[in-house]
This record gives structure tokens, sequence and C-alpha cells, in this order.
């Protein structure tokens, strides 16, 4: 069984095979109980999480009605995969079957790979992590409360794994084969300096200086532009580094917040 939250929901009871769900609100349970997985959840936020402040007379005999239909579709022969008792509902998971779980593992082997100075391992897991996403997290499921403090935070940390592994690539010395990639991601995030310092290092330890000066210049624009200011000292330092061909930024294993001249 495979549970997919990083793009459009879908369940597949089997590879390839996706659960069919009648109703959007037993979507949303299940999602609410992957989410909190590390603990059950009672009753009462259940409840509020698929009616918010004021649920129907209804509501709990609902819940329980979607909490029976889980049963079945979850059933697992000598596992009971939703699980009740005095502190609520949970579901259990069997191994890496949920896309945000692995996702997060992903980014913490990621990390210690960088953090032990293997960049070309740690580029590898991060790209094996952003490759999870297949659109906006917990896409065609009625939002909640909880899901969408869930999507503030998944989107957060994604934007964050995308700027880790750009400084991966250019400490590994693979950053050439992935201009066109720190390219697009200063598209999707133009106000994230640190992206285009990423940019301006990948193409100028590429030998394309004058794409690398281009790039400030359109930074410098932007922010000129959209928000009246310049681009931060780093980036200013950068960017003369960039000038005089300092050799402190030409290594290829260097990331560029600690090559840049203060």
């Amino acid at each position: 069984m495979r549970f997919l939250y990083l793009g459009p929901a879908r369940v597949e009871v089997e590879a390839g095979r996706p659960a069919a769900f009648r109703r959007r609100k037993p979507q949303l349970l299940l999602a609410v109980l992957l989410m909190r997985r590390e603990r059950a959840v009672s009753a009462h936020e259940l409840v509020r999480e698929l009616w918010g402040d004021a649920p129907p007379r209804s509501a709990r005999a609902n819940l329980h009605s979607y909490l029976s239909g889980l049963r079945s579709l979850l059933s697992d022969p000598g596992a009971a995969r939703l699980s009740s008792g005095p502190d609520g509902y949970r579901v259990e998971l069997c191994g890496s079957e949920l896309d945000v779980a692995d996702f997060e593992q992903l980014t913490e082997r990621a990390r210690e790979a960088a953090r032990l100075g293997r960049a070309g391992q740690a580029a590898e897991l991060y790209t094996e992590a952003l490759g999870l996403w297949r659109g906006d997290a917990f896409a065609c499921i009625a939002p909640s409360r909880l899901l969408r403090a869930e999507t503030d935070r998944l989107e957060e940390l994604r934007l964050t794994v995308q700027d880790e592994a750009m400084d991966a690539h250019l400490a590994s010395g693979t950053h050439a084969r992935v201009v066109g990639e720190f390219r697009e991601r200063v598209k999707e995030q133009p106000f994230r300096e640190h992206r285009w310092g990423s940019l301006m290092l990948a193409l100028y330890r590429s030998g394309r200086t004058k794409e690398a000066l281009d790039a400030y210049r359109a930074l410098h624009a932007l922010l000129d532009a959209e928000l009246g200011v310049a681009p931060t000292g780093e980036l200013r330092r950068l960017h003369q580094a960039v000038l005089s061909r300092d050799p402190a930024i030409a290594g290829a294993h260097r990331q560029h917040r600690s090559a840049v001249p203060v």
C-alpha cells in the first residue's frame, strides 16, 4: 500500500491501483490520521478537523461510518491497520508507505551526508527526495486546520531542501550539469537571494563569467524595482569576487556561503 500526498492525493492499494473515494471527508480523514502518525487522534479532534467549529449533529455518527470504511480499505491480513484505543485512532504504517515520511527521511540522510563532507552523496539524496514531489502537497483534498499547517511546513521544507541541494551540487563539483535546474529554481523563487548566489557560482565555475554577472544585474534590477533595496552584502561580495576572479570562489568543492570573501 502506498499513501501519496506530495501532489494530488492518491492512495494505492496495490502498485498502480488507486483507491476510489466516493466522498471527500473520508479522504481528508485518512490524510489527517497519517499526518498525525506519531500519535493517536481523538474523535473530538477528528470531528474538528472534518467539520470545523460548527459540526452537524450527525458528525459523530458520520465519523464512525467513515472510520469503518477506512478499516475496510486498509484491511491487511494479519494486521490491524486502523487501530483505536483510549486516546483515539491511529493508522499503522508498514515500512516505506508514506511519501511525506520518505521525503523527510531522505532529507535527513542528505543532511547527514553533507555534514560528513559527502557532497556527491548528499546531492543524490536531495535529488531523490525532491523527486517525490508531484505538485502542491495535499492537492485535491479539502483543507483542514492541520493540513493547512502541514502544507505550509512541507512547502517551506521543500524550498529549504532545494537550496541545500544547490549547495550540495556546488560542493561536489556537479554544478555544470544542473545550471538549467538552478535557473528554474531562481524563477520559482526570485526573491530567495541564496539561489541567485548559487546560480552565479555555478555559471562562474562553468566558465560563464558574463552570464554570472548578468544574473547579478538581473537580481539588482528586480530588487530595486519590486522592493526598492539592493542585494545583500553577501551577494555584493560575491559579485565583486566574480569581477576580480577571486581564487576563493573558484574551487569546485566549496559552498558559496563560506567561499565569498568577507
